[in-house]
């Protein structure tokens, strides 16, 4: 019995161990391995030549948003149209994740398309996206782009699955011996399951990182044009020039009468003193030489 839980502590001990000698040595070896690679090969002028350095190309994850501006009796189709775009491409280029069409609040037509699109056709299938549009007589409106690098997630993840499989490894040949009684053994048992539903974890989020990788998500908007919201909007930029005008007459209305404000008493004062001497100047002509 206890040689059997002492033979269980030194597996879980060593799988330990062992994975992070592993993972170690993995770096250490990949290290070398890139070193070896970019070492170049010697020859008469090898001392002159620079080393070449080798660089990792990084994981990227990469998410489309695009916005379009459509007429509203050809909204429909030309979102029927992107979707048909990617049933041709087939499942494994491109997924339909979600399709939603209706109407707002304020009566006008709106809809989304998410789409999965395989990362080395993104930026034709945007291309292709916007022909589309242009052809139902729509336009763009906005276009965006993000990535997101995921290198260092699927290196742990990799360096995870490794060290989870040795473990699975080194318990389920303490398993077999099945030495002891049958309490340890289903301990033992317990162990490797646990281990074993890491494992399969890690691997369900490497695949899952992978595939972010290899397709980028497409999210797309369509807004309508309608003919009364293009009448109301001339309405209402007539309104505003009216209002505008309007607002530019009372200021220079306001600014005329404060100018009379500020001058009538000035000009009360002023006017018998130019009466005064409008009545000394007829006096002197009229009078005799």
């Amino acid at each position: 019995m206890r040689a059997l839980i002492a033979l269980t502590s030194v597996a879980l001990g060593l799988a330990a161990c062992s994975a992070e000698n592993t993972t170690r040595t993995g770096k250490a070896g990949e290290t070398a391995t890139e070193a070896s690679a970019s070492a170049p090969a010697p020859d008469a002028g090898g001392a002159d030549r620079p080393a070449t350095v080798a660089v990792s190309v990084p994981q990227l994850a990469y998410a489309w948003s695009l916005g379009f501006l459509v007429p509203e009796d050809r909204l429909a189709s030309a979102q029927d149209r992107h979707r048909s775009l990617c049933e041709d491409m087939g499942p494994a280029r491109c997924q339909i994740l979600s399709l939603e069409r209706g109407t707002g609040t304020d009566q006008t037509g709106a809809g989304t398309l998410k789409l999965r699109v395989v990362s080395s056709e993104a930026r034709a299938f945007s291309n292709q996206l916007a022909n589309v549009i242009e052809d139902a007589g729509g336009r763009s409106t906005d276009t965006k782009v993000e990535g997101e690098d995921v290198s260092k997630s699927i290196v742990d993840t990799q360096a995870r699955i490794r060290q989870r499989e040795l473990l699975v490894a080194r318990l389920t040949e303490v398993l077999r011996k099945r030495k002891g009684s049958v309490g340890e053994l289903v301990e033992a048992e317990r162990s490797v399951t646990a281990a074993q539903e890491e494992l399969d974890q890690a691997r369900a989020w490497l695949k899952e990182q992978q595939g972010r990788v290899a397709m980028s998500e497409f999210d797309i908007r369509y807004m309508a044009i309608t003919p009364s919201a293009n009448a109301e909007s001339v309405g209402a930029q007539l309104g505003d020039a009216t209002q505008a005008s309007a607002a530019t007459f009372l200021i220079g209305l306001r600014a005329f009468f404060t100018l009379a404000i500020y001058l009538l008493p000035w000009a009360l004062l002023m006017f018998p003193v130019v009466m005064l001497v409008r009545w000394l100047r007829r006096k002197r002509d009229t009078a005799p030489a």
